[in-house]
């Protein structure tokens, strides 16, 4: 059953009862929770995303930043892309598809990529198909590992804070897992 909405100042949320405004506050009260789509559930949610630079090869986390559901992918990814060196290749959601975006990042060196849409895929060899599906596999598969086996989508927080002080945990333990896997 959907709960109803309230109108609030700046957003919609749910009834509750709590009273006043919710604890899903960052630093400075700036970072707040928000609704924003889901794509891939093909939902709407409140509060905040995970957004992530991996590696494809080892699928460590280099970058991961928490942010209001509602802010753009574009935005998250420019601020991700500024931690360490810019990488020869970014392997981005068909939601990066754009010529100003791809040709903004080529002037600092980097060729976006994105999934190929149906007219597209057509068009292109089965075993190009089957590379760019091992590549999405691999980012999917690290997402899956934190969110869904660590459970971070679950993760209890009470309070931004707690939300912050959980995915850093979750995604040492990950970087840790895979760089003993490496080892091996």
């Amino acid at each position: 059953m959907r709960r109803p909405l309230r109108k609030t100042s700046d957003c919609l949320s749910p009834l509750s009862r709590v009273r006043g405004p919710d604890q899903w506050t960052g630093p400075g009260n700036d970072l707040a929770a928000r609704f924003g789509r889901d794509a891939a559930h093909a939902e709407w949610f409140y509060g905040f995303r995970l957004a992530a630079k991996t590696d494809l090869g080892s699928r460590i986390v280099r970058a991961w930043s928490i942010v209001p559901a509602a802010v753009s992918e574009r935005d998250v990814a420019a601020g991700l892309l500024e931690a360490g060196p810019a990488p020869r290749d970014l392997l981005a959601d068909k939601g990066f598809s754009g010529r100003a975006f791809a040709a903004e990042l080529a002037a600092g060196g980097t060729a976006v990529l994105v999934p190929p849409g149906k007219k597209q895929r057509a068009a292109m060899p089965s075993v190009l198909l089957k590379v760019i599906a091992e590549w999405r596999n691999r980012i999917e598969t690290t997402f899956s590992e934190i969110t869904d086996r660590m459970e971070l989508a679950r993760h209890g927080a009470h309070t931004f804070w707690g939300l912050l002080t959980r995915t850093a945990a979750t995604i040492a333990a990950h970087t840790l897992l895979r760089v003993c896997l490496s080892h091996e």
